[in-house]
């Protein structure tokens, strides 16, 4: 007390310091806290103290009026009644009850009564106020099965464990099914829980017998929350074992073993518990058991390219498959699998392939190679080669020509813009023979020669003028012009105004000169085909052009104009040239056109044409001249002794028909297109390959076949073509055969 005072005497005559006011207010702070939490903590006490207090009130008041209502309580063992604060408080068993801050609402608190067993019964009381709500457990209860599913060979025992919470459970109950038939039925009341509860599962299947189960367990705490979950499925499988339904190892080719095969297999079971050993070195051994992921009781396994081999060598690999259930019963298989030997004996292609030949034309020497290929996978096993060997050097006399040109044709049009066209033919560069018609050539003409006189109004000029009296209104007045022809007549005249004033003279108007008439005359239209023409009307060709052609006729000038065809019904305006080719059909085409002058005269002009675009099929004929039917097909029509048939003699001045009737068809077919312009005739041409001294001559035009013959000297070969025209002058491909003589 004497350093106290001795102290504050100390200040009285100092003061305080910054520093030690700034100390003081936060100690002074501290203390606050600390004092105000506990008051506040002592205010919650009190608080939960007061309405612990009320529901205890409540339950009381609750059992009272459950006993003067026995009916309203609850019949079942775990169920629940409840019964409001308000009819608690309405029917005088309880006052009400007030909060501490703000209201309580006795709608929504009540009293619940729960069946604990025969004779007893739980209550719970929840009270809801504005600053207080009684706890409420709304979590449910957890069901667990160990095991959760299995598969044996003997019955299984399965502990149903609850957990809750808040420990709090009360009852259980469980049901044990196989499929819709049920084992072990519900109790009538749950059971009080008292810990885990052992389950017995398939005690009753007898061997040779597979069954399978599934409990329901149920399960209440003591805020009256239910828990309901089924189990698994437990499998009590005595003796079945599953089944391979399928294992099989396959090529990848339908034609050979390939060395990666397709390996696939598939196992089922009464249950989705299934594994399998796959091996090549035998039944388990050396692996390791695979858990199958099975879908609907079934397992199924594909490797489409497992290595059987390094390479096609003929290998021979065994499989081996085992399954079994969860019960361990086991099933077993194998297969046997051979890879193919790749260049094994009567497995082998041969392809001779030739090399440049060498010569001018016609025949030379070539090397030959010939490669021995696997006829399966195509692979070389061997080649050779082979050196002098004759060829053909592709050079006959119509593969290099010159073409010959006639002179251009007159103008399709004699008046205005036409066509003209030229005609080829194709030679040999080596010795001048005909090698057919070359394409037609077309280029635009103009010609005047059937043109009408011109018109002397065309090109009218203005000589005189005439002005009109002035509008004073308009301050204009009308000037007339004067158009005359180039023979001096008088055309027409234009009128135009012009500014003027009332002031000014104004002219008289000259009489207009009378315009001199002359009959209307129709103008005309023809057409005029731009293409290849053929026989009969017909155009051929890759493509024509229909060209409308117009002519004043003496008439006023043309104003309007158009074409359409037969299946039209308008004239499409200003169109003067249409076009056909290859992708239009073959058939006959009909083409009407349109002219119109300014008089209003019109006339108008058809054209019908015939158009075919395609070509005839490329010809045929079926030759079956060969060394062991030597008679039959090659007839002799000379007397000479070295035409004899039956041995290697010389063949020297023999005419040969290689259309005997035992050599099949008699007739080369010459068909054309579908809806063509029909077949016209066809060319024969036959040389002696390599040796233009001995050939049978140029190409030959040939209506019929079955008396055309091959005329030859001593060719040891002869080279033969065939190609067709049709009635529009298309040609067709060429159908080329070389045969030997012997």
């Amino acid at each position: 007390m004497k350093e106290y005072q001795k102290l504050m005497k100390h200040y009285k005559k100092k003061g305080f310091t910054i520093v030690e006011l700034l100390t003081t207010i936060i100690i002074l702070s501290l203390l606050s806290v600390i004092v105000i939490g506990a008051i506040v903590k002592i205010i919650e006490n009190a608080g939960k103290k007061y309405y612990s207090s009320q529901e205890n009130m409540m339950i009381l008041a609750g059992k009272e009026y459950f006993t003067d209502y026995r009916s309203e309580l609850p019949k079942k063992i775990a169920n629940l009644e409840k019964v409001s604060l308000k009819t608690l408080i309405d029917k005088k068993y309880i006052d009400p009850i007030k909060a501490k801050r703000g209201s309580c609402y006795p709608v929504d608190s009540y009293v619940s009564a729960q069946k604990i067993d025969e004779n007893d019964y739980q209550y719970y009381a929840y009270l809801n106020c504005d600053d207080y709500k009684s706890k409420k457990d709304s979590n449910k209860p957890i069901i667990t099965f160990i095991p959760n599913e299995k598969t044996a060979k003997s019955a299984i025992n399965v502990t149903m464990r609850i957990t809750d919470n808040s420990d709090g459970i009360l009852f259980y109950n469980y049901e044990v099914k196989s499929g819709e038939n049920v084992i072990r039925p519900l109790d009538d009341d749950e059971q009080p829980y008292s810990g885990d509860k052992g389950i017995p599962i398939g005690e009753e299947v007898l061997p040779d017998q597979k069954k399978s189960y599934q409990i329901t367990g149920y399960a209440t705490d003591s805020s009256g929350n239910k828990t309901v979950k089924k189990s698994g499925i437990y499998t009590i499988d005595t003796n079945e074992a599953p089944v391979i339904s399928s294992f099989s190892v396959n090529s990848q080719s339908s034609s050979y073993n390939t060395k990666n095969a397709k390996v696939t297999f598939t196992i089922t079971d009464n249950t989705n518990d299934i594994s399998y050993y796959f091996s090549t070195t035998g039944y388990e051994k050396g692996g390791s058991w695979t858990t199958c992921s099975a879908s609907n009781k079934k397992c199924q396994y594909t490797n489409s390219s497992y290595s059987v081999s390094s390479k096609q060598d003929g290998t021979s690999k065994t499989f081996y498959l085992v399954a079994k259930d969860g019960a361990g019963n086991k099933v077993r298989k194998k297969v046997t699998y051979k890879v193919y030997n790749e260049c094994s004996s009567g497995n082998t292609n041969s392809n001779t392939k030739n090399g440049s030949c060498q010569g001018k034309c016609g025949y030379g020497t070539t090397t030959a190679t010939t490669t021995v290929t696997d006829k399966y996978t195509n692979n070389i096993c061997s080649t050779s080669t082979k050196n002098n060997v004759s060829c053909y050097t592709g050079k006959d006399c119509c593969s290099s020509t010159t073409t010959s040109w006639s002179s251009w044709s007159s103008c399709s049009n004699s008046c205005g813009y036409g066509t003209q066209y030229r005609y080829g033919y194709k030679y040999s560069t080596y010795d001048g023979s005909y090698c057919g018609s070359a394409n037609d050539q077309s280029q635009s003409c103009y010609s005047e020669t059937g043109c009408p006189p011109p018109d002397p109004c065309a090109n009218a000029q203005p000589k005189d003028n005439a002005v009109g009296g002035c509008n004073c209104n308009t301050n204009e007045r009308d000037v007339f012009v004067y158009y005359y022809g180039t023979d001096g007549r008088y055309c027409y005249y234009l009128p135009h105004k012009e500014y003027c004033s009332c002031s000014s003279t104004t002219p008289t108007q000259p009489t207009q000169p009378t315009q001199p008439t002359t009959p209307a005359k129709s103008p005309k239209c023809s057409f005029t085909i731009q293409g290849k023409l053929g026989k009969g009307d017909w155009y051929g060709g890759s493509s024509i052009r229909i060209n409308l052609n117009m002519d004043r006729n003496g008439g006023s000038e043309i104003v309007a104009y158009g074409m359409r065809t037969n299946q039209e019904n308008e004239y499409v305006d200003s169109l003067v040239s249409v076009g056909l080719d290859s992708r239009d059909p073959d058939g006959t085409y009909t083409y009407i056109g349109m002219v119109k002058n300014k008089d209003g005269k019109t006339s108008t002009c058809v054209e019908t044409i015939n158009y075919d675009g395609h070509p005839p099929y490329k010809p045929y004929h079926p030759l079956n001249v060969s060394p062991n039917n030597k008679t039959s097909c090659v007839r002799n029509f000379s007397s000479t002794a070295n035409c004899n048939t039956s041995g290697k003699t010389s063949a020297a001045s023999c005419t040969y028909d290689f259309h005997g009737s035992a050599c099949g068809d008699t007739v080369i077919n010459r068909e054309d297109q579908p809806g063509g312009s029909g077949h016209d005739y066809c060319m024969w041409y036959s040389v002696c390959p390599g040796d233009t001294s001995k050939n049978t001559g140029s190409a030959a035009k040939v209506d019929t076949w079955k008396s055309k013959y091959t005329k030859v000297s001593s060719c040891k070969k002869v080279k033969t073509e065939v190609y067709c025209y049709d009635r529009a002058g298309n040609q067709g491909p060429k159908y080329t055969y070389t045969y030997t003589l012997f």
